[in-house]
């Protein structure tokens, strides 16, 4: 009994791409330049409790981001609405942290809060925001979720013995 047998072959350089076969990075225009560090705070100054809210659809689940900074002006910015919100620092933590849980109050719906568990929140009798992010910036939370996708990757070469 003959037969074809299939191989494939994947070949991983450290670092994940190989130097001598990488294409040249694109040229930015000016206008899509990153931002400095310098340009933009790191954190917002204490006691700052106000964040820009935006909703992304582009997934079957939409996404509720919570933003230091105004993606208005963002470069790579979809244009989707954006709310201003509250979001209060949890009780014990007087920053807001990724890891903590945010929570919906259903009496004020552009108030937010900051909570250690989902069970706190849920205690606390506010609405469980999931998923979602927060973060400082939209090309921050762009390379946490990658609405776009990821970069297809090289094509296997497969070869017949």
């Amino acid at each position: 009994m003959g037969g074809t047998a299939v191989v494939v072959v994947a070949v991983v350089v450290a670092g994940g791409i190989n130097p001598a076969r990488s294409p040249a990075p694109p040229q930015l225009r000016r206008e899509e330049a990153p931002v400095s560090r310098k340009a933009t705070p790191d954190r917002l100054p204490p006691g700052d409790v106000t964040r820009y809210l935006v909703v992304d659809r582009r997934f079957p689940t939409p996404i509720t981001v919570i933003l230091d900074l105004d993606p208005s002006a963002e470069p790579g910015f979809p244009g989707f609405a954006i709310r201003t919100i509250t979001l209060e620092p949890g009780v014990s933590n007087p920053e807001v942290s990724a890891r903590d849980a945010i929570g919906r109050d259903p009496a004020r719906l552009d108030r937010f809060r900051a909570f250690a568990t989902d069970r706190a929140v849920a205690r606390a009798g506010f609405i469980l925001i999931e998923p979602r992010y927060v973060g400082p910036s939209w090309p921050s939370y762009v390379l946490a979720f990658r609405p776009e996708g990821d970069r297809p990757g090289k094509r296997s070469r497969v070869s017949t013995a």
